[in-house]
């Protein structure tokens, strides 16, 4: 035992060395522990009042001083918190969980497993960050948990002297203001930059609800700034050009869905072996002219017309209902791929979102203009002071150390953890797996175990791309130091077989599988498959395909990094617009002739409001075209690279020189601009549910992925080289 922890510290040391930003040594905080539960003894003897008159002196010594580190507060603040979680909710904190608020106060991923207790770790941190009055941001995963929580340890809070509140979708304005001017706020992180989206829109300082951001915690940190960091949060607004095309459009998409229905697999297109593309047959593609009356359907006239058939294709034949989608109030909401869940206001491209409608035969809802977006990764950046707790955050370390400059701490269980991990049943057929599964839950029904026969058992019908959402299921049983089993039932027929060919994988390495063959219950049941191969195999293909989703999102980090930039300088700009006397200075000096006129017939109040209300407006719809043709460019700028080009430098020289275009005399020559949007709403846009052709070609990366869903552009140069070819061949 002696000689495997002197191996696993230099195993870990050897990690550290090579970037790995893990620590497992807790050493440090054993001292701080101590002083905290020592104080905490001698608090017990104080009455309510004494208690909330010492956290009131903690208060005022963070406002006195302006310079004060509040980590020489911390000692008390924690014992203060520790005794009134015991007076207010008869909570007694373990040690793990001060230590957990300890690393959550340093800025750090404190990886504490499911069931130890992070909600209330999260107040210790909360408290004593809110003492200077500038508030704290507790980002948790829905609107349900932020309500939960803030109710649940609200009354610690409010027993010193603290506001707590809670944001939830549907809250008007003034709500949202009261919750977020609280001491502490429990809100969902797509609620928080939704609400800095709008705030980025308004013409007026009174309508804003942010204040400066300060300090957030984020719960279940990995699935927030890892699984959703990619996905966009997008305001948009309506617009008269666009609603007045968008019955034009709708027909457009209804016609193109009735025409696929109409086509047949194997004479008209093709799948490819794993069902992840498919493309026109020459017959097909004839039948889809003489349908559209087109003419040559990859002319480059035709291009819109290709788009939305590519589209239609992908949502009649590649998107299933009630697996990738369901249809609930005349609305096609997403069900997210790690989890299983129906993705609250996500949807997918515009095109292919149009597409799954028209399939479906709704009416579209006008998806209107970009106001504004952000990806959530660049959101949560905004708070200058960030920590997160999770109970899965090693595999991830690398995400978040380059992307959030976040360091874990792994913060051992209060009781140890006695789970079984049964390893993985791995079957040839899905029948087959079915028929596993079948057999354990009679096996386990048989024994009678809920905890002296066993525990609870998790059996994970699947394995996911990431090994954190299978640990987060194993994390389901054995809780507490109870215990429980796992087991994760697979077959080769699985999604994460046929998206990444794991069966030619093995192929390659010359192993053949062994005849299925029946065993007894509690054995995994007929047509197991018994090879040590196929398991070990599972796992590296499972960190072969982290890590280069790894590299995908560095690549597309490159790619917006660039666009954020231009945001915070633009909005900096907007923000002295909107705050003070620029705009009236502006005029004033560039177009005196307009402001003489107006000057004349307007008081000097009416006059500054009225120039800057011109500027926020022009200062928004650039911004919201800029975004648009940001859009345009990102989604072809990949074919550079059959040119020989560098698609990120292409990119970035682009989109340099658009901003350029885009500066002040452009943004305020235009003294009528068009009016705001009447309305405006939110929604996210949702990873392409096939394989990321687009980020694979951009950041140049074969990796293990399928051929995939490629998008339109390469689908014209595709076709257009195949259709040359085989007028090629009649002439000859």
């Amino acid at each position: 035992m002696q000689f495997k922890n002197i191996f696993n510290k230099i195993k870990r040391l050897h990690q550290r060395f090579n970037g790995n930003t893990i620590q497992y040594d807790l050493s440090e905080y054993l001292p701080i522990l101590n002083d905290i539960n020592k104080l905490s003894i001698n608090l017990k003897s104080c009455n309510d009042n004494q208690l909330k008159g010492l956290s009131n002196n903690l208060i005022q010594r963070s406002k006195a001083f302006g310079n004060i580190n509040i980590t020489d507060l911390l000692i008390e603040a924690y014992a203060l918190v520790k005794e009134a979680a015991y007076r207010v909710l008869k909570i007694s904190p373990f040690d793990v969980q001060i230590m957990g608020a300890i690393v959550l106060h340093q800025g750090k991923i404190a990886e504490l497993q499911t069931g130890e207790g992070k909600t209330l770790s999260a107040v210790f941190a909360a408290y004593l960050n809110a003492l200077s009055g500038k508030g704290v941001h507790i980002l948790t995963f829905n609107d349900y948990l932020a309500k939960r929580d803030a109710k649940w340890m609200g009354p610690i809070f409010e027993f010193f002297g603290l506001s707590v509140g809670y944001i939830a979708e549907g809250m008007d304005l003034r709500m949202r203001q009261q919750a977020y001017n609280a001491n502490v706020t429990y809100v969902t992180a797509r609620e928080s930059g939704f609400d800095f989206l709008r705030d980025s829109i308004c013409q007026e300082t009174e309508t804003m609800v942010h204040r400066p951001f300060n300090y957030a915690i984020i719960d279940e940190a990995d699935s927030i700034l890892i699984d959703e960091a990619r996905i966009p949060l997008v305001l948009a607004g309506n617009s008269e050009t666009i609603d007045l095309s968008l019955e034009h459009r709708s027909k457009s998409q209804a016609i193109m869905a009735d025409i696929v229905r109409q086509l047949q697999a194997k004479i008209d297109f093709d799948f490819d072996e794993y069902r992840r593309n498919i493309h026109l047959t020459d017959r097909g593609l004839e039948n889809v002219e003489n349908f559209l009356k087109c003419g040559n359907l990859y002319d480059p006239e035709n291009i819109e017309l290709l788009a939305r058939l590519n589209y239609a294709l992908h949502a009649q034949y590649l998107l299933h209902r009630d697996k990738n989608y369901i249809v609930r109030n005349t609305r096609v909401e997403l069900v997210d791929e790690f989890t299983g869940r129906v993705a609250d206001k996500r949807q997918w491209p515009e095109g292919l979102q149009a597409a799954v409608e028209a399939k479906e035969n709704l009416s579209r809802k006008s998806n209107g203009v970009i106001l504004n977006s952000i990806a959530l990764q660049h959101f949560i950046r905004l708070y200058p002071k960030l920590c997160g707790m999770t109970g899965t955050a090693k595999p991830a370390h690398e995400e978040f150390r380059d992307f959030y400059g976040l360091h874990i701490v792994v913060v051992p269980t209060n009781k140890t953890c006695i789970r079984k991990d049964l390893g993985s049943a791995v079957y040839v057929t899905k029948k087959d797996k079915i028929d596993g599964i079948i057999n354990e839950i009679i096996t386990a029904h048989n024994e009678k175990r809920i905890i002296a026969r066993g525990g609870l058992y998790v059996m994970g019908a699947a394995k996911y791309e990431s090994r954190r959402i299978d640990d987060q299921l194993r994390g389901r049983s054995a809780r507490q130091g109870d215990p429980g089993a796992c087991r994760f039932f697979i077959s080769l027929d699985d999604d994460l077989f046929v998206k990444y060919r794991l069966r030619d994988l093995f192929r390659l390495g010359r192993r053949s599988f062994p005849a299925p063959r029946a065993h007894g219950l509690g054995s995994g049941g007929p047509g197991v498959i018994r090879d040590p191969f196929v398991n070990k195999e599972i796992d590296r293909v499972q960190r072969i395909i982290e890590g280069q989703n790894f590299e995908i999102k560095k690549t597309l980090w490159n790619y917006s990094f660039l666009i954020e930039q231009q945001r915070n300088i633009l909005f900096q700009k907007r923000d002295s617009f909107l705050r003070g006397d620029r705009a009236l200075g502006y005029f004033k000096t560039h177009l005196p002739e307009n402001f003489t006129v107006i000057e004349k017939k307007l008081a000097i109040e009416k006059l500054s409001v009225l120039c800057r209300s011109i500027s926020l407006r022009c200062i928004d719809r650039h911004w919201s075209d800029y975004l648009a043709d940001v859009t345009d460019i990102r989604e072809g700028i990949h074919l550079r690279r059959l040119g020989g080009q560098n698609p990120l430098f292409e990119f970035q020289r682009i989109v340099i020189a658009i901003a350029k275009n885009g500066n002040e005399a452009k943004f305020f020559g235009d003294t009528q601009p068009k009016k705001s949007p009447s309305s405006t709403w939110t929604y996210m846009i949702n990873d392409n549910p096939f394989d990321p052709m687009l980020e694979i070609q951009l950041s140049g990366s074969a990796g293990v992925s399928a051929w995939a869903a490629m998008l339109w552009p390469l689908m014209v140069l595709y076709f257009f080289m195949k259709k040359l070819k085989c007028g090629n061949l009649k002439k000859d």
